[in-house]
């Protein structure tokens, strides 16, 4: 081991030996000559020291936060640029070769101020040996205060104010202080009602810390929702939204007109600079557009409704810069209709003990005075409800019913009839009979009559048809129809009253779209036949009678009475109107247009039309 160190040794001195020899060779050759004075070396000029380093978004203080991007330009003149280097507090912290930035990690560093010295060094160029040999160099000093904030991390940043300036809308916010800053990205949120739709978009993006403002030129009104988020070296900080909403063109007024067109007036659009357009939109399937208006200041049109249900519309305001549809401003939508409103329902039923109204559909119960159509009562029950002068029961579930005021529709008691019902029974409807007796219809049992005080059955009526339609005609009882062979044809039977029994009309049904049930005092029956006939029968407290036949135009399609005018009424078969007519002069009384996309039922009472749809209308 030894004899080897030694060797080892031996070839060391060896080769720094020829290294030495080697040094002066290459002295001694012509790049470099000696002067006839005996100097070692010419002399040469000193080197150009002239640089410059410019710091961005740093001025005398910097205020750091994580990781930081120290963004810089310099000017070398023509030098070899080396490095830049960062000293905190004396201690060297970060150094890079790149040409635009350095990246200083303030994280492992005590929050506070700190002296800070940036070097900019690059090779002298004099073209002296050390500058040969890379160990001369020409080094700018620049100085400035860190204020380092771990621990008080930036807030997001939020909007100082909105504003409209020149028909744009302005944003203005304050400028982020700290100095890993990469940009701010504007977003804004659009809302638009008519299609329960929002979205966000980018709307641009800055690079300028110093940038705080900002007009965005495709605004025309409407709510919408700007947030700014700075990107940073260490991530985006999301910024706070800011709600805004200026010269939304939102309909103001609507006024009816006649039986089928409404007035339509919306407010101006205020953004005059981006304004290219109105279009006017009503719910279809799913929407179509009424009308496009150029004219900033054209702001009413009048257009086509119709009766039987709530239309709603909305005004889009299109800017000039929008392409793309959900750009634009949308107005808040506005339900308009012809008539009254009133709540929407599945059957109506008139009392004349309390001179009331009851609207009834899968959720609720309501109670209307017949003459003015007040709300004076609701109630949740389900869809089957029926009263009498002084009761009224609901369908609670399949085997329960609930007694309720017919006043107040207060629940008096339930009643459950479950032990009343065989195993795979359920109860579909009810109606009330007289004192204490009801009536349930039963997909299996068929109709009973049951003692709801005694809680028994007192009789039964077993009908083929599982699923009869019942029909509530007068306080002196109800028509049954029963489907009884292919189709709709099938008898019609009476609950009478006066006596809690169910007889036989001795009426048969051809059709049961044709059909229709009310009654003026007595239990009446109107029919169209296919003949396009409407022919009545009413009850004369024996058996049925024709009352009145005529033949109108075309038949009309689930024919409804009303019991205090007589009027009769029903679909055209295209379902575009509603024709009314009168019984005593057999003549055609009133054409209502019916709203577009119409679905639903008409009933007529006392001069009045109601639609299931939720509004009303006065016939004269």
């Amino acid at each position: 081991m030894a004899l080897t160190d030694n060797k080892k040794k031996m070839n060391n001195k060896f080769y720094n030996y020829l290294l030495l020899i080697l040094a002066f060779s290459y002295l001694s050759c012509d790049e470099f000559t000696y002067s006839p004075s005996g100097e070692n070396f010419e002399s040469i000029e000193l080197p150009d020291t002239r640089m410059e380093i410019n710091l961005q978004d740093i001025g005398d203080t910097a205020v750091v936060w994580g990781t930081t991007k120290i963004n810089y330009n310099f000017n070398t003149y023509g030098k070899e640029f080396n490095s830049v280097e960062l000293y905190l507090d004396s201690l060297l912290v970060a150094r890079s070769s790149n040409l635009n930035y350095l990246i200083f990690n303030s994280k492992n560093y005590p929050d506070g101020n700190h002296q800070i010295v940036l070097l900019l060094t690059a090779k002298s160029g004099s073209g002296s040996l050390a500058d040969q040999l890379n160990l001369e160099y020409v080094v700018l000093v620049k100085e400035f205060v860190m204020t380092i904030q771990n621990n008080t991390p930036p807030k997001p940043l939020s909007i100082s104010k909105i504003e409209t300036s020149s028909g744009f809308a302005k944003l203005t916010w304050p400028k982020y202080k700290f100095s890993n800053f990469e940009s701010y990205r504007i977003y804004a949120e659009i809302y638009v009602p008519p299609y329960d739709y929002s979205n966000e978009y980018l709307k641009t993006t800055i690079e300028n810390r110093d940038s705080t403002t900002w007009i965005d030129d495709q605004y025309v009104g409407g709510k919408i929702k700007y947030t700014i988020d700075v990107v940073t070296s260490d991530g985006i900080i999301y910024g706070d939204p800011f709600e805004f909403e200026a010269g939304t063109a939102k309909i103001n007024t609507w006024e009816v007109l006649d039986v089928n067109n409404v007035k339509i007036v919306w407010n101006r659009c205020k953004t005059d600079s981006t304004f290219s357009s109105y279009e006017l939109y009503k719910k279809a399937y799913p929407w179509d557009m009424v009308a496009s208006i150029t004219d900033i200041n054209d702001t009413l049109i009048t257009t086509a409704v119709g009766f039987g249900k709530k239309i709603d519309f909305f005004v889009k305001t299109v800017s000039k810069r929008n392409i793309d549809f959900f750009l634009n401003s949308f107005s808040p939508i506005e339900s308009i209709f012809i008539g009254n409103p009133i709540p929407a329902f599945n059957q109506l039923e008139y009392i004349q003990a309390t001179n009331s109204i009851y609207l009834t559909r899968s959720d609720s119960t309501f109670r209307l005075d017949a003459s003015t159509n007040q709300l004076l009562a609701k109630e949740k029950y389900m869809s089957d409800v029926s009263f009498d002068g002084t009761r009224g029961y609901a369908l609670k579930d399949l085997s329960q019913i609930v007694e309720i005021d017919p006043i107040s529709l207060n629940e008096i008691r339930t009643i459950n009839l479950q032990d009343l019902l065989i195993a795979t029974n359920r109860i579909n409807k009810i109606f009330t009979g007289k004192s204490n007796i009801i009536y349930c219809n039963t997909y299996n049992q068929g109709i009973l009559m049951i003692d709801v005080d005694a809680h028994q059955i007192v009789t039964k009526r077993q009908l083929f048809d599982r699923n009869p339609t019942i029909y509530q005609s007068s306080p002196h009882g109800y028509l049954i129809h029963e489907r009884t062979g292919g189709g709709s044809n099938g008898n019609v039977f009476r609950v009478d009253l006066s006596i809690d029994s169910i007889v036989n009309s001795g009426l048969y049904v051809q059709d049961y779209k044709c059909i229709g049930l009310s009654y003026t005092g007595n239990l009446d029956m109107i029919i169209d036949s296919y003949a396009s006939r409407i022919w009545t029968a009413t009850h004369n407290g024996i058996d049925y009678v024709t009352f009145k036949e005529f033949n109108v135009p075309q038949e009309i399609l689930y024919p409804t009475r009303d019991p205090k005018s007589g009027l009769i009424g029903g679909f055209e078969h295209s379902f575009g109107y509603f024709v009314i007519y009168d019984v005593n002069t057999q003549s055609e009384y009133k054409r209502i247009k019916l709203s577009s996309g119409f679905s639903g039922n008409i009933y007529l009472f006392d001069s009045k039309v109601y639609s299931t749809n939720g509004v009303y209308m006065e016939l004269n």
